[in-house]
């Protein structure tokens, strides 16, 4: 008995400093590094480094935009180590071919350069060197949400049910993001109807990646 009200006591703690996190996250914005864990080194950087996973450059800097949700005050962290810029071009068809003839320059004097989001509307940054941005050095940021939004929730497919240290979790039931762990892996919050005291139990679930 003792030791099952320790461990309730430790997943309260857990749970509580992880969502509290998150609410700080919310009130004070989060950083973002750009390309981190699908660019090698996490660089703003023309150089695709090893082919993980068949993917272009361009494809990991979209697959990295695609896994982060990006709210209205966050800011996102270019690290780079070679003569690179960060601007901004106004339209997704400038992107697309790479035309910069208009373009807003954000680079930083010195690395890295930092970019705080202002607002929901689509951001379109490319590298403006040489032929860096045809290399696949860019990247769209367009799903942005309005700050405070509410954590973004996710409904469990529909089989098979998976298991948490022995418990079956019925597909069908509605997980909420509590808080983003590191390596990519997210703390979800069953939400069918247990109690405070029965989710610091450990009735959670941990799952790898997007």
């Amino acid at each position: 008995m003792g030791d099952e009200w320790r461990a309730a006591a430790v997943w309260k703690l857990v749970l509580g400093t992880l969502c509290l996190s998150h609410l700080l996250k919310s009130v004070a914005g989060a950083n973002y590094i750009v390309g981190q864990r699908f660019v090698t080194g996490g660089l703003w950087t023309n150089d695709p480094g090893p082919n993980i996973n068949n993917l272009t450059l361009f494809q990991q800097y979209e697959s990295w935009a695609k896994s982060v949700n990006i709210s209205v005050g966050d800011t996102l962290i270019f690290n780079y180590d070679d003569a690179h810029t960060v601007v901004l071009v106004p339209r997704p068809e400038m992107f697309d071919s790479c035309d910069y003839t208009t373009y807003q320059d954000v680079t930083s004097p010195t690395p890295p350069t930092t970019y705080t989001i202002k607002d929901v509307e689509p951001l379109y940054f490319i590298c403006s060197i040489d032929k860096h941005c045809v290399d696949g050095q860019k990247v769209a940021i367009t799903n942005i949400l309005p700050a405070g939004s509410p954590v973004p929730s996710m409904v469990a497919p529909p089989s098979p049910s998976v298991s948490n240290q022995g418990e079956s979790l019925q597909s069908g039931c509605r997980y909420r993001w509590c808080s983003t762990l590191d390596a990519g892996a997210r703390l979800l919050r069953r939400d069918c109807g247990y109690t405070g005291s029965e989710i610091a139990a450990g009735h959670i679930l941990v799952i790898d990646g997007g």
